[in-house]
């Protein structure tokens, strides 16, 4: 994931290495071209949609030639799909941590922090980002004991 939102960071100052970036992205998904879509292949996506967003508010003119993309409701579809991955419900956590999505941003927080394995690398990267969540973090973690 750090390595997609690194590259997503690298194309928001490029149009047209933004395009490539997620026509790329959308031909890896496969759904375009009527086959069924990868989970893995359809959260990379909706989460380079939405780290786009964050990184540029006015993205939604560079991201399609059509209506956007909903990259939430991709990531959403992917986890559905694909089972129980607390890696992808922080990611989740990550790409709704915006103020209008506070509570869908905890819901996914509260999964990935039950999920994340003693030593594993997701409670490194949870350790590591725990500014960011502050005092919700240590009260999610309290309430799943």
């Amino acid at each position: 994931m750090e390595t997609l939102r690194r590259a997503v960071i690298y194309a928001s100052g490029d149009a047209a290495a933004a395009k490539r970036l997620f026509d790329a992205l959308r031909a890896r998904d496969g759904v375009a071209s009527g086959a069924k879509a990868d989970p893995l292949a359809q959260f990379d996506l909706g989460y380079a949609v939405e780290a786009y967003r964050q990184t540029r508010p006015m993205a939604d003119r560079i991201l399609s030639a059509g209506p956007p993309e909903d990259g939430y409701a991709l990531v959403r579809q992917a986890l559905a799909a694909g089972g129980p991955d607390p890696a992808m419900e922080y990611a989740a956590a990550l790409i709704t941590c915006d103020r209008d999505r506070r509570g869908l941003s905890d819901q996914h927080l509260r999964v990935a922090l039950a999920g994340a394995a003693e030593g594993s690398d997701l409670a490194r990267t949870l350790a590591a980002h725990r500014p960011l969540w502050g005092d919700r973090r240590q009260g999610f973690q309290a309430a799943a004991r």
